[in-house]
């Protein structure tokens, strides 16, 4: 994901979940499988391209 939104120039704000509870908390608001994205708009994104982990 990081290298396919680097070459599209896609900014974005990466947050790890093994670094901090309090992401992990706001993460598992969510789902409980990585990654998670969540667009401007709201919509939220589990996976990337079929591929969790």
């Amino acid at each position: 994901m990081r290298d396919a939104w680097r070459r599209q120039k896609i900014q974005y704000e990466e947050r790890r979940v093994d670094q901090s509870q309090e992401t992990l908390d706001e993460a598992l608001d969510y789902g409980d499988t990585v990654p998670i994205i969540v667009y401007p708009d709201g919509t939220v994104e589990i996976g990337f391209e079929g591929h969790t982990g």
